[in-house]
């Protein structure tokens, strides 16, 4: 597998957040105590003022994030059979409580008709063909 070279992304951790201390620190602020009053400038200030109160709370931390190249098993056609099955689920799930194809005018038999498999799904894709075809039928009724 080709290595992939490290990235990094700068995060907050929210959860350090003192909501008590961020409010005593916001209410002193020049936002609150003497607002601009034209737009623009109010833009800034408000833009300014959180970000510095955010700055001091909450800062920002450089976090790496680590990426792995898919495995060479994992092609354009795992990619797609993967992608059609997530699609119909998510219409299964959008559909199953009123009849099945009266939103988007396919009939149960129009659902199947869309997926197409491969021959051959390799199982380390983690999903089996007999798998992929039992979510296909249990998603156009027939099971």
């Amino acid at each position: 597998m080709p290595a992939v070279s490290p990235s990094f992304r700068r995060v907050r951790n929210w959860r350090q957040l003192d909501v008590e201390e961020f409010t005593a620190d916001l209410v002193q602020t020049e936002l609150i105590v003497s607002p601009p009053d034209d737009l623009v400038s109010g833009y800034e200030c408000y833009e300014s003022t959180l970000r510095a109160l955010l700055d001091k709370h909450v800062p920002l931390q450089s976090k790496r994030v680590r990426t792995q190249a898919s495995a060479r098993w994992y092609d354009s056609e795992c990619r797609e059979v993967k992608r059609t099955t997530r699609r119909l689920e998510r219409r299964y799930r959008r559909l199953r409580s009123t009849h099945p194809g009266l939103d988007d005018g396919l009939a149960p038999t129009d659902l199947c008709s869309t997926l197409t498999l491969p021959d051959k799904v390799p199982s380390r894709f983690g999903v089996r063909r007999s798998m992929l075809v039992r979510t296909a039928l249990v998603i156009c009724g027939v099971l």
